[in-house]
């Protein structure tokens, strides 16, 4: 099927070829990823522009394509893209290694050091810890830190 664009002449596979290169390169100056599926949409039309000259059959099957494509994106790829999220403020003391600095009882508290800073710490389980015992941050507790021993 060819067509006149601004007065030139332009076949269907030209159209979709170029609509593709539009949108493929759009796509890096857009926040998220949206315009690049309909840009392959439109690269997975052009062969049926050989075999069908008939443009609603391409436009249904550009409709197909980018269905397929949207799905796919939506299912694999986009799970994918943002995995790993950075812990930032107290939530990043989560999981860390820090050293008693002052004697912890069953069910009192003491100190712990963490990153040169010295933090309120109690027991997750009610368990003592003596001075210079190396500990895991469970959690953080408003101003204090939980604590429990280190599993090795």
């Amino acid at each position: 099927m060819d067509f006149s664009l601004l007065g030139y002449e332009v076949a269907a596979w030209q159209f979709f070829a170029a609509l593709g290169l539009l949108f493929s390169i759009l796509e890096v100056f857009t926040p998220g990823f949206v315009l690049l599926p309909i840009g392959i949409a439109s690269f997975l039309t052009i062969p049926v522009t050989y075999f069908y000259n008939d443009w609603l059959t391409q436009l249904g099957a550009f409709g197909v394509h980018l269905i397929l494509v949207f799905w796919l994106t939506i299912r694999y790829i986009k799970p994918n893209l943002n995995k790993k999220t950075i812990k930032t403020n107290v939530d990043s003391l989560i999981g860390n290694i820090a050293e008693v600095t002052e004697a912890i009882s069953a069910n009192g508290s003491g100190y712990v050091k963490l990153y040169g800073d010295r933090w309120q710490a109690y027991s997750e389980s009610n368990e003592e810890f003596s001075e210079r015992e190396k500990v895991k941050i469970a959690k953080v507790d408003g101003n204090k830190v939980v604590i429990k021993k280190i599993n090795i």
